[in-house]
């Protein structure tokens, strides 16, 4: 039957149509958590945004990886990670060991001394311009060991007979200790203190790095001795004269 006060049929298929791919966004957007779906959308914040606070403090050892975390959070559709020295909190890019800066969670790597302070994320919500700025992480970045220079063991030429004692000596800083690996710099470790007693069998090459027996920090680098070990001759089994019965007037 005609209906003379009705839209065309082709404008009601066009809005058919935009009522089911509305149906069908919402429904996406319904599914994705609210960080999911504010990088997916832009969209899905409407009030304050509501964060999870970070550790009150934290460390890295210096040329080591860390990560400082806001998430999860709800109402934010945007990150900015900030940094205070003693001057004052200012906004931080993704410089130097920077990454991360505007998203929930930060990454220090490699962490240099100069990066201990104070963090903090502000998050915010664009649609309400709402935000919520996150309790700061008090980052302490603990320096290394210097690497040991004077790797030694207690006989002059580092030489000994097998099966015959030993001693690895080695210097460390004050509130460090040495350990002492036999494979390679942080490799197999067999020991640690200075002297420490091995009685090698064969040939071996040992390394030293120093650790702060505090902060867990080891050195770069390690330094290194060869000891040498000479096999001890086989046992004589045929003693005898030139006489045949051993027996002489």
């Amino acid at each position: 039957r005609s209906c003379p006060k009705c839209p065309p049929s082709s404008q009601l298929a066009d809005a058919l149509r935009a009522y089911k791919l509305t149906v069908v966004l919402l429904v996406a957007a319904i599914s994705l958590s609210p960080l999911t779906e504010a990088a997916a959308w832009g969209v899905g914040c409407s009030g304050t945004p509501g964060i999870t606070d970070p550790p009150a403090t934290d460390s890295v050892c210096e040329g080591g990886s860390i990560q400082i975390s806001i998430l999860p959070v709800t109402d934010t559709d945007q990150f900015q990670w900030e940094f205070d020295s003693g001057a004052g909190f200012n906004p931080i890019s993704d410089t130097g060991g920077y990454s991360g800066t505007n998203t929930g969670t930060l990454t220090i790597d490699p962490a240099a001394l100069s990066d201990a302070g104070d963090y903090r994320c502000v998050a915010t919500c664009t649609s309400s311009s709402l935000d919520e700025t996150s309790s700061a992480t008090t980052l302490t970045v603990d320096p290394l060991p210097a690497d040991i220079a004077d790797a030694d063991t207690d006989d002059a030429d580092d030489t000994i007979c097998e099966g015959d004692p030993l001693s690895l000596t080695a210097t460390v800083g004050a509130g460090e200790e040495v350990d002492w690996y036999d494979d390679t710099c942080g490799g197999n470790l067999i020991g640690s203190g200075s002297p420490l007693p091995i009685s090698p069998t064969t040939a071996t090459t040992y390394f030293a790095r120093a650790r702060n027996t505090t902060t867990g920090c080891v050195s770069a680098n390690c330094d290194s001795v060869a000891v040498t070990v000479n096999p001890i001759p086989a046992d004589i089994t045929d003693a005898d004269s030139d006489d045949a019965d051993d027996t002489v007037c």
